[in-house]
């Protein structure tokens, strides 16, 4: 019983480093490549939107690490899109968005940034009317 048994178990074990060492490797691998992850390449910096309620206007911003086509949007809370608060292409770097909330009906939306590759998006609620 003995031989068999701890032959088993060496095998198994011997398997299980195996796979470990393909998995270690695969994403040292991905890393050095570039790939398996992508880098934050939009995201609002400061945060101006921490209390979610916006009243006028006021100012986000967007930081690309590459010049990219960016569209603001409004969308309703089930995703779909309301208003387009801007399009156009961006420089690489921090760019300053203002935004008039006075345009737009009152109630919750989420503002959204997209790229081609990238979407952020907040929950905010726009109160104008008192």
């Amino acid at each position: 019983m003995g031989n068999w048994f701890l032959e088993g178990i060496l095998g198994v074990l011997y398997l299980t480093l195996g796979l470990i060492v393909v998995v270690i490797g695969y994403r040292f691998y991905m890393k050095w490549a570039g790939k398996g992850r992508k880098s934050e390449a939009i995201y609002f910096k400061p945060d101006p939107l921490k209390n979610r309620l916006i009243i006028g206007k006021f100012e986000s911003y967007i930081e690309l690490e590459e010049p990219a086509k960016v569209k603001v949007l409004l969308a309703d809370l089930e995703g779909n899109e309301k208003y387009v608060i801007i399009e156009k292409e961006f420089k690489k770097g921090l760019t300053p968005i203002t935004f008039d909330s006075t345009q737009y009906e009152d109630g919750e939306y989420f503002y959204t940034i997209l790229t081609d590759d990238m979407k952020s998006e907040k929950k905010i609620k726009l109160q104008n009317q008192k």
